[in-house]
């Protein structure tokens, strides 16, 4: 892997490779003295020839939460896959034990009965139901 510049190197260098090319020099032979190859200059001089120092920063201080959140989404796209899962299995609990779930989940996370039914997958009705046995009881 090539070395990282920063925003400020990559600003530099592409103004020194302009100032080397007026005075008379190829732009290979500016690249190959500052060392950086063509391809890379060219690269940076349409990605970034545009932007001033401080909108270049910003660009990739802007990448760098990017792919962070991109890394967050993929964890909780991969931890949804998994509840689901759960969920699919959890299908086979007896709807009493699955109304003491969402009880759980509710007081556990502070969320409403609603919420908690719509991401376990239980129908409200049968989140309200009550036994009749346990009333003769």
């Amino acid at each position: 892997m090539g070395k990282k510049h920063t925003p400020g190197q990559i600003k530099e260098i592409l103004h020194e490779v302009d100032t080397r090319t007026r005075a008379g020099s190829s732009v290979a032979e500016a690249c190959r003295a500052l060392g950086v190859s063509a391809a890379t200059y060219y690269l940076w001089r349409q990605r970034y020839g545009h932007c001033t120092l401080d909108q270049l920063e910003q660009l990739t201080c802007l990448q760098r939460q990017n792919a962070s959140l991109e890394k967050k989404v993929a964890r909780l796209s991969l931890d949804n896959a998994i509840l689901k899962e759960t969920l699919r299995v959890a299908v086979s609990l007896s709807p009493a034990r699955r109304r003491e779930l969402v009880r759980h989940i509710q007081e556990t996370l502070g969320v409403s009965e609603r919420r908690a039914c719509a991401a376990l997958a239980q129908p409200r009705g049968t989140q309200r139901y009550e036994s009749q046995q346990s009333q003769k009881e």
